[in-house]
């Protein structure tokens, strides 16, 4: 299939995609250089289909882009360099993306209908990826539904209302947090966030892109943590009551409830990252606890009082 960027596709047989995953913050992130040919009848040709590129290679608002058929994944320019050959009638190009998430997602939602016969009823549902995805249901009534539950067997929701014949009901799991909880998982796939905490990285988010006047991208380096996790770290790090860096009473801890976070923040429209002592002013408003002199750059923020309440 043809690499696929926004709504620009790129010429087969003159275009190479190379994926890089390295670390950033501590976590994996992927970056997606597209390296290739441009021709024209021109240079004002040539040029214009550069332009093209470039405008659709967005440096502040996410892109999709479709390396692999069927999947797809949200990208940011990084960095673009060009050139046009002296024939006037070629240009070669560098573009660096990078992904919000090391992820990709499927191009096509997965779509499965189910006649509710019974209350109790019961449907299995798969998706063929391996990442948390946010589920959407629809119900539509058949006779007059009251208070109708959903549940996995753990959670559940229910309408507190009656659904009229005919009527449909749509229960919409996409996110609208600019976090997802994968990004606060531990190694092993644990994942938990206080509601509180969410709800302060949010308003630090929309300081600091205020303040930048442009998007700012918050990178979670650490979320939960179990006391393996702990003892991991602090094997590296040293435990603090001996001169080290890691708490034996960490916040972090899973029993704490997801109260804490360690991140970093990016312009990367700029192609810089937020001062260590700026983005641990805008957390201090935020939450009850922030400590910025870490040696690495990042910052520790958690809800130690409302977190507890």
């Amino acid at each position: 299939m043809s690499v696929e960027l926004g709504s620009y596709i790129f010429a087969d047989g003159l275009t190479r995609v190379q994926e890089e995953h390295e670390e950033v913050g501590g976590r994996e992130g992927r970056v997606v250089v597209i390296e290739g040919v441009v021709e024209g009848t021109s240079r004002l040709a040539v040029e214009a289909e550069l332009d093209t590129l470039l405008d659709v290679a967005s440096a502040t608002d996410a892109v999709v882009l479709k390396v692999r058929s069927g999947r797809q994944m949200d990208v940011r320019r990084r960095g673009f360099s060009r050139e046009v050959a002296r024939d006037d009638r070629t240009g070669r190009f560098l573009l660096r993306l990078e992904a919000e998430q090391p992820y990709e997602y499927a191009s096509q939602d997965t779509v499965v209908n189910w006649t509710v016969s019974a209350s109790g009823d019961t449907q299995v549902l798969s998706t063929s990826g391996t990442v948390w995805t946010p589920l959407r249901v629809a119900i539509t009534a058949s006779g007059d539904l009251v208070e109708p539950m959903f549940s996995d067997g753990v959670w559940s929701m229910t309408y507190e209302g009656i659904l009229g014949d005919g009527q449909t009901l749509v229960l919409d799991g996409v996110p609208v947090s600019h976090f997802k909880l994968r990004e606060f998982e531990n190694q092993d796939g644990l994942a938990m966030v206080h509601p509180a905490v969410v709800e302060a990285l949010e308003r630090v988010r929309r300081d600091l892109c205020d303040a930048a006047g442009e998007t700012v991208w918050i990178v979670i380096t650490d979320g939960v943590r179990t006391q393996a996790d702990l003892n991991r770290l602090a094997g590296r790090l040293g435990w603090t009551h001996e001169g080290g860096a890691v708490s034996r009473n960490s916040m972090h801890l899973a029993k704490y409830g997801g109260i804490a976070v360690d991140l970093l923040a990016k312009v990367p429209g700029q192609g810089r990252r937020i001062a260590q002592w700026e983005l641990g002013a805008v957390c201090r408003k935020y939450f009850d606890f922030v400590k910025d002199d870490y040696a690495d750059g990042h910052v520790h923020a958690d809800m130690r009082v409302r977190g507890m309440d």
